[in-house]
């Protein structure tokens, strides 16, 4: 009888998911964006999930939907009051990656970018809109209430998937094997072990953050206990680049925050082949085989990242287009570097990789800038972890492209859009305490009258 309802249960998850996610968009259309932003995670981070909503009428359409709607409902309720950081930083990189969709479309001969024919621009429709989650979280996030909301829907999210992954996990062996690994949920997109380590410590390094911030029991040992869950789907994902991106975050953290981290990561250095497991231990010594050769994967590695250079000799200003390097089979069946710094440099050129490391530059900024001027343990923690993440990302985009994916990286513009309106409600609040007797806080700043907010917002910008 029990199993008769679970099944029954299961049967109505897809209709009861793509209900849910009209009404979000439903939602968002009349400025309440939590919930639709909350839809828009979900489906983000959970793509089996999402994919059950596919066989309704226009199921798979639903993510542009929500995003679509997220946008008039800020435009219709007048939430766009106020200018981001990074709006024309980004919106100008955008335009450019969008430029590259056409100089790979003349230059190969693909159809014209006006329709999903052309595969290059449904990629570019993918990244645009993951970027434009940035400007959604920033308009949205106005006052501390909603953005711990925001943060609230986004850890529980990270904490499912971990959690999930650790228990359904099992380790075939004391040996690495590459048919072994966590892969998490993002195998039905295409992705594989090394993009689901990569998310882990992302989003594991915020988690970690805001558990030495939070002043609230119950959030400080839960936001604790996932990331120390996350360890496992970690080690098992067996991704060097997110091994070497731990290190890299911890070390900052012990010398910023926790001194205890810089012991911890002593006592791995001396005796990391005792403490780590067996099969961690094993992937970590395959990076040589017992000739003293580089081991396949790392050996193809720089095979493709001498076909990169190769394509970046042809065109060095402004690259050969957005996934030239698959389209114009240089490397066979490969369509990625496998670095995306070189990739970026291949395909877009100087002025592609230029753009890349200022927005990466951008974001480390606000990490730091939030983690220094952060007034309260929110803003305190989420500075710190969003420096972390910034740094994660910087490592593990070395060894392969962790940056376009939008299931892996949804979170990260979100987490950014919240961290820079944060630093904007400062600048508002310094600036409304000037101009506007008694205005306190960014919640008051917000009731201002519109006359006196535009006048902040153009002192600012000055």
């Amino acid at each position: 009888m029990l199993g008769i309802v679970r099944d029954f249960v299961r049967g109505l998850l897809p209709f009861g998911l793509y209900v849910t996610i009209l009404w979000a968009c439903v939602s968002a259309l009349r400025g309440r964006m939590v919930f639709p932003i909350g839809a828009i995670i979900v489906c983000a981070v959970l793509p089996n999930l999402w994919y059950q909503v596919h066989p309704f009428p226009f199921g798979k359409d639903t993510t542009d939907f929500l995003i679509g709607s997220c946008l008039l409902g800020l435009l219709f309720h007048k939430h766009i009051v106020t200018r981001s950081q990074q709006s024309v930083l980004l919106w100008l990189y955008l335009f450019y990656v969008y430029l590259q969709v056409w100089n790979t479309t003349l230059r190969y001969g693909l159809p014209l970018p006006f329709t999903t024919g052309n595969a290059v621009l449904v990629d570019f429709k993918n990244y645009a809109e993951m970027i434009i989650l940035y400007f959604i979280a920033f308009h949205s996030a106005r006052d501390e209430k909603t953005q711990r909301q925001l943060l609230t829907i986004c850890m529980v999210a990270y904490f499912l998937i971990v959690l999930r992954e650790a228990r359904s996990f099992e380790q075939s062996s004391s040996d690495f094997s590459y048919d072994s690994r966590a892969a998490g949920p993002f195998w039905i997109v295409g992705l594989g072990a090394n993009q689901f380590a990569a998310f882990v410590i992302h989003f594991g390094a915020i988690a970690l953050a805001l558990s030495f911030y939070l002043e609230n029991k119950k959030e400080r040992w839960f936001l604790l206990a996932t990331s120390i869950i996350a360890v496992k789907p970690l080690f098992f994902a067996y991704s060097r680049g997110a091994y070497l991106a731990a290190l890299v975050v911890l070390l900052f953290f012990g010398i910023l925050k926790k001194r205890s981290l810089l012991v911890l990561l002593l006592a791995v250095g001396i005796a990391w082949q005792t403490l780590l497991p067996p099969s961690v231990v094993s992937r970590i010594n395959t990076t040589q085989n017992t000739d003293g050769q580089l081991e396949s994967s790392a050996a193809e590695r720089l095979v493709l990242w001498d076909k990169a250079l190769q394509l970046y000799s042809d065109s060095p200003v402004i690259g050969s287009g957005l996934n030239s390097f698959g389209v114009s089979h240089i490397a066979g069946t490969w369509t990625s570097v496998h670095n995306l710094y070189l990739q970026t440099l291949a395909e877009q050129g100087i002025v592609g990789l230029a753009f890349l490391v200022a927005v990466i530059l951008s974001a480390v900024a606000t990490g730091v800038r939030l983690f220094v001027k952060g007034k309260t343990p929110l803003e305190k923690g989420l500075g710190l972890g969003f420096f972390g993440c910034v740094l994660a990302i910087i490592v593990t985009n070395i060894f392969g492209d962790r940056w376009t994916y939008y299931s892996t990286g949804a979170l990260f513009w979100i987490f950014w859009g919240i961290a820079d309106r944060m630093l904007k409600n400062h600048a508002l609040e310094k600036t409304a305490r000037a101009a506007t007797p008694g205005a306190s806080s960014p919640r008051s700043v917000e009731l201002a009258s519109s006359v006196q907010l535009r006048n902040a917002e153009s002192r600012q910008r000055a």
